[in-house]
């Protein structure tokens, strides 16, 4: 599936520009509006998410009358473009792709906060699975300092 961010953005902005009138005109306070705005965009992003992470796999279901799948017709070609499309855009995304998914436009300016060394460590942390031993003899960092990092961004993101 395809998402045009510019576009959907774009549309939402200026659907949240009538509705700020809107309740601006029917008495709500700013904070009021800003909150509903913040839930409203949150929802924007999953499902910007959704979309992003959902194919559709008709040719997967094939199925005569009686129910049963008929996988002899399946087109491997489409297979295989699924497979290219999915390397396709794993490539085009940041290292940090995370960021912008993550649930709370809190947590995202916490993380955004956070400097390239200590996203570096908490993506290998989390993504590659790395001990922190295992971290710090990847990137020649004592131990402790490691350690003492991942305390800082525990206590940051708190």
């Amino acid at each position: 599936m395809n998402f045009n961010y510019s576009y959907e953005k774009k549309k939402f902005e200026q659907e949240w520009a009538k509705l700020e009138k809107e309740y601006g005109q029917a008495g709500m306070s700013d904070k009021d509006i800003q909150e509903m705005k913040n839930f409203d965009y949150d929802c924007f992003k999953l499902n910007r998410n959704t979309v992003l992470h959902t194919y559709d796999l008709q040719f997967c279901n094939d199925f005569d009358d009686n129910g049963n799948d008929d996988f002899g017709n399946i087109d491997l070609s489409k297979v295989e473009y699924i497979t290219v499309k999915e390397q396709e855009k794993v490539e085009t995304h940041s290292r940090f792709w995370w960021i912008e998914e993550l649930d709370s436009n809190e947590l995202i300016q916490k993380v955004k906060t956070l400097s390239y060394q200590e996203l570096d460590l908490l993506d290998l942390h989390i993504f590659s699975d790395l001990t922190l031993k295992e971290i710090s003899k990847l990137r020649g960092i004592p131990y402790r300092t490691i350690k003492r990092k991942f305390e800082k961004i525990k206590k940051l993101l708190k």
